[in-house]
C-alpha cells in the first residue's frame, strides 16, 4: 500500500490504507487557498510593479495610509547599515513588489 503524491501533494490513499479513515474524515482540500494580510502602509511610497518578469516594471506612488491585501514573502536583505528585514508583496491583481522593508508598512486586522 502507498501513498500518491501529486503537485498538490498527498492525495487519495488507496482502499484499505490506514489513513484512508483521515481523508475521510478530512478531505484534501479542493485547491490551495492562498493567504492574504491586509497590511497599511505606513509611509509615502514609490514601488516598482513587476507585471510579469518580461515586462518592464511600473513604478506607483503609494500614498500613507494605503491598504492593501498581499501576500508575503519576507527575506533579510544586506545593506551599509546592516540586514534589514523585507517583504516581497504579491497584490490580489497579480502584480508583484519587491523587497519592501518591513518598516514601511504594519499589519491591519
Amino acid at each position: 500500500m502507498a501513498l500518491v503524491f501529486d503537485s498538490a501533494g498527498l492525495t487519495d490513499p488507496t482502499p484499505g490504507h490506514p489513513l484512508r479513515l483521515l481523508f475521510r474524515r478530512f478531505p484534501p482540500p479542493e485547491h490551495d487557498l492562498a493567504m492574504y494580510h491586509t497590511i497599511e502602509f505606513d509611509e509615502a511610497l514609490t514601488l516598482d510593479l513587476e507585471l510579469t518578469r518580461k515586462h518592464p516594471l511600473e513604478r506607483v506612488s503609494v500614498l500613507k495610509g494605503t491598504r492593501v491585501r498581499v501576500q508575503l514573502r519576507p527575506h533579510v536583505i544586506e545593506t551599509d547599515e546592516g540586514p534589514v528585514e523585507a517583504a516581497d508583496l504579491f497584490f490580489e491583481d497579480g502584480t508583484t513588489s519587491r523587497s519592501v522593508p518591513f518598516a514601511s508598512f504594519s499589519f491591519v486586522d
